[in-house]
């Protein structure tokens, strides 16, 4: 008999989230799943998603940990369908950004106890829920399944160093911090320049702040774009800057087209690069210490630099990613 799951998505489903989730939707197509999606943006079509989910025994996956884990929860009940839980950021920062009331969070707290399966994108995020929430492990199954970039990026040869050139790939809003990469290139000499790749709120304040780097030619503002592993390959070394992560997949993507990174250090940050490249997360997250950090790894061998990608990358394999998450749906549907 076909497995079947049904995603349910959310139109804040973006960026790496929504890429995350695709991946996985197009990797289980690829193992003999029938695939479903239910777009929280066009509730009509709910009853016909829960009917084949019914019908075919399938199990519910919530992409994320907020309105499609409320959704999920309840299709699941009506259905009487096992159904799982994503998490991708860190619960406790997100919350604090969006200082939601006492009701809501009273309403996360009882939808996260009541997920069966939870699955968690990095040991950061699942230490997070455990702080907002107490997960039960005798009712609730836990999984920390970390991210992978798409196999794409791994499979486009080799970059083109030499330029001097750093890149940014992200929103441009408060969380990402992208203020810092202005004055991060403000502290690097002047032969270093900076391509921020990316729209968001802030995008603004931030030309406004890098009138001088952009006149000079050493700061471009290259707007949306689809990424590939082309995207990165424009420059030498990719930057993040973000205040919290989940698992962040810019990383995972720019190391995958094999271009390094460097991180402030982020918990996430830190739990992809420590073992094998612990020279790319940051002392801190000042300018200073980013802009540092930079100049370090360009003085680094390159060579060394390009061993230390490939373990990392061995590490983040995207059919591993797959078959982990195979294997808890499979598990999922059999209990």
């Amino acid at each position: 008999m076909t497995k079947h799951v049904l995603f349910v998505h959310d139109n804040r489903s973006v960026g790496g989230v929504g890429q995350v989730s695709r991946q996985l939707a197009q990797g289980l197509q690829g193992r003999g799943w029938s695939v479903d999606h239910l777009n929280l943006s066009n509730p009509g079509s709910a009853f016909e998603h829960l009917k084949r989910v019914d019908r075919m025994r399938g199990v519910i996956v919530a992409t994320q940990n907020f309105s499609t884990s409320y959704v999920a929860c309840a299709l699941a009940a009506i259905a009487r369908r096992p159904w799982v839980m994503c998490v991708h950021g860190p619960v406790t920062n997100v919350l604090e950004a969006a200082r939601p009331g006492a009701v809501k969070r009273a309403l996360l707290r009882y939808t996260y106890r009541r997920a069966p399966v939870v699955v968690c994108s990095s040991q950061a995020s699942l230490d997070s829920l455990r702080a907002f929430c107490d997960i039960d492990p005798s009712r609730q199954r836990l999984h920390v399944i970390r991210n992978t970039a798409a196999p794409e990026f791994l499979a486009a040869g080799a970059p083109v160093p030499g330029s001097r050139r750093l890149g940014f790939v992200g929103r441009l809003s408060a969380e990402k911090q992208p203020h810092v990469l202005i004055e991060t290139l403000a502290v690097l000499p002047p032969d270093y320049g900076l391509t921020v790749v990316g729209t968001g709120a802030l995008a603004p304040a931030l030309v406004e702040k890098g009138r001088a780097e952009i006149a000079s030619g050493r700061l471009q503002f290259a707007g949306q774009q689809a990424i590939t592993a082309a995207s990165y390959r424009q420059w030498d070394v990719t930057l993040l800057c973000s205040a919290y992560e989940g698992y962040p997949l810019v990383l995972l993507e720019s190391l995958a087209s094999g271009v390094p990174v460097v991180s402030t250090p982020i918990p996430p940050a830190a739990e992809m690069l420590a073992r094998h490249a612990p020279y790319m997360v940051a002392r801190d997250a000042s300018p200073q210490a980013l802009a540092e950090a930079v100049q370090a790894l360009f003085a680094r061998d390159p060579q060394e630099v390009a061993r230390d990608i490939a373990a990392v990358n061995a590490e983040h394999d995207p059919q591993g990613f797959i078959a982990a998450w195979d294997d808890v749906l499979t598990e999922s549907i059999a209990r």
